[in-house]
């Protein structure tokens, strides 16, 4: 049984052959538990596949990024802060979100900060009242409020995911903690895991990998080096000092704001196979400037249609229902690391 068939409680509509791969993809998501080092052989074959036409549409990559460990920061978790990336279309995930993300760390998690727009304030600051986690302080920021403190809320995005882009990389900014977790949404993390050390830190792998995201990275990288890894996760920790110093190779965060903007623009007007990705960019660089105190990890998420699950998400949720709901969750799809409740997939988005 799949985790999604589990959690749904139904039988897939997919074929046999999509059934076995599923069954095999989830066979090396849960090895990675108990993996303790990525496999060389692994991360050799994904750059050697960016040698080959259209490398983002190969298979392999399916196995390949799995072959990573999960947890495999054995010394001693240093404090980290949690960063939560919201908007009205995910405010019912919010309450399994924040308690997910406070219980996500072997180490300390000494803030949770919610990032939302000012007109959800109200909503957001109720329910943060309400859950009243003793473990880990719980607060808000506005969009808003990050872009005019950093004198960029004049700036006209030419959609509203590139603004979103670029108040997660201010996010980080804002952050008291050498190490930030930013994670959006529509995310439920499910499995704990050592984030950081004093000497070592995580960076996920994502199945994912476009090449118009590696473009852009090519454009605004000096000496950029494709190996083949997409960081497009939902989800990533960031060191706040190489976040500071990806900033400066822009000129500043306007700059940065700017140049997202830019290429965006000419690819939704122009057709250009130049992407911006957030993701793919903090995790490319930070790869590239400390990639000796870097593990690389299994990324372990699952999509699935809120819609499947919609009772997760019903009724006023005391802290105590939301954390037997998130365990149901990990006992339904044991050894899954997080799960992605994607509006698209039930044409919600």
């Amino acid at each position: 049984m799949t985790w999604e068939s589990a959690l749904v409680h139904e039988k897939l509509e997919i074929s046999r052959l999509q059934l076995i791969r599923r069954s095999v993809l989830e066979f090396f998501d849960k090895k990675s538990l108990t993996r303790l080092k990525h496999s060389r052989l692994a991360l050799i074959t994904l750059r050697a596949l960016t040698r080959f036409p259209n490398p983002e549409e190969s298979k392999l990559r399916f196995i390949l990024t799995r072959l990573l460990p999960f947890n495999p920061l054995k010394e001693s978790p240093c404090t980290i802060e949690v960063f939560i990336f919201t908007s009205a279309k995910d405010l019912e995930i919010l309450p399994l979100s924040i308690v997910a993300a406070s219980e996500s760390h072997e180490g300390s998690v000494t803030k949770i900060t919610v990032v939302a727009p000012d007109s959800e304030r109200s909503e957001i600051e109720t329910l943060i009242d309400s859950l009243n986690i003793s473990s880990t302080e719980v607060g808000y920021l506005s969009d808003e409020a990050l872009l005019k403190d950093f004198g960029i809320s004049s700036i006209k995005f030419v959609r509203g995911n590139i603004k979103m882009e670029i108040v997660k990389m201010l996010a980080g900014l804002v952050s008291k903690e050498s190490y930030a977790l930013l994670i959006d949404g529509d995310t439920v993390l499910l499995r704990r895991r050592n984030w950081a050390t004093q000497g070592r830190y995580l960076l996920m792998v994502a199945q994912e990998f476009s090449s118009s995201h590696i473009n852009y990275d090519k454009l605004v990288m000096r000496n950029y080096e494709n190996r083949g890894l997409g960081f497009v996760t939902h989800h990533q920790l960031i060191r706040i000092e190489v976040l500071q110093k990806l900033v400066r190779t822009f000129g500043g965060v306007k700059e940065m704001a700017n140049s997202f903007n830019n290429a965006a623009s000419k690819y939704y007007l122009q057709e250009e196979v130049i992407f911006p990705s957030e993701w793919q960019l903090i995790g490319d660089f930070q790869y590239s400037v400390d990639n000796q105190i870097i593990d690389l990890a299994n990324f372990s998420n699952l999509g699935i249609s809120r819609s499947k699950l919609g009772w997760i998400f019903e009724g006023a949720i005391e802290l105590e229902e939301i954390m037997s709901r998130l365990q149901w969750l990990r006992t339904k799809a044991n050894g899954l690391g997080s799960l992605s409740f994607h509006g698209y997939k039930s044409g919600t988005e």
